[in-house]
This record gives C-alpha cells, structure tokens and sequence, in this order.
C-alpha cells in the first residue's frame, strides 16, 4: 500500500494537487526561451483573432519545441495558416489515428502543433 493511499481522500488530493503543479513549473522552465521566441509572434496572432491558452502549451523534450493542443484552444487550421503567414515553415508532419503532429520553424523557435487528422488535410 503506497502513502498516497493511507491518506485521506482530502489529503491525498492536495499531496496529487502539489505533484501536478511542481511538475508543471519544472516543465515551464524548461520551455522558458522558447515561450519568450512566442511571446514575440503573439501580438500578431491576437490580430488574427486567435489566443493560446496556456495550458494548452507543453514541452516535447525529444524535439526540444513547444507542443501546443489545439484541441481546446482554437481552430487547429486557423492557427497553422495563420504561423505560415508569419513566416513558419512546415519541417514535419506525423499522422497518428486520431489527429497529426504539424513539426513548424521560425528562426530558433519550433513548434509541434497537434491537429485533429480531419482538420489536417489541406
């Protein structure tokens, strides 16, 4: 039996909640200069009507870019278009069941974008 489970319910709760959080500083470290490249591009990107929310930007340690969820922020399609117009180049693209990893370049910025596969296609 681990700690976590003689806990409380309550207790083990916030002990996950700690967890959760210090994770995720840790991980925003990590991804600190690259979040400083996108806070560049991200007043043109509000003038194309789109917002990222933070939580949908994630660290891939393998690529070393930021991985950003379009699944709850923002038009998937929109957003592609809208980083090749401010000077993005598409580098790879892997397709999985369900949707496709979009690998994009700017300078020393880079930046997997999930998609869904049906928004993908163009």
């Amino acid at each position: 039996m681990s700690h976590a489970t003689r806990l409380p319910l309550f207790d083990a709760a916030c002990d996950q909640a700690r967890h959760t959080f210090n994770a995720r500083c840790i991980e925003l470290r990590s991804m600190r200069a690259s979040l400083a490249l996108l806070d560049e591009h991200m007043p043109a990107l509000r003038e194309l009507g789109l917002r990222l929310h933070p939580s949908s930007i994630h660290w891939s340690p393998e690529s070393s870019a930021l991985s950003i969820s379009t699944w709850h922020c923002c038009d998937a399609a929109h957003l592609h278009h809208a980083l090749l117009s401010l000077g993005f180049k598409e580098v790879a693209r892997r397709a999985y069941a369900s949707f496709i990893v979009l690998g994009l370049k700017s300078g020393r910025l880079k930046i997997n974008l999930q998609v869904p596969a049906a928004e993908a296609a163009a």
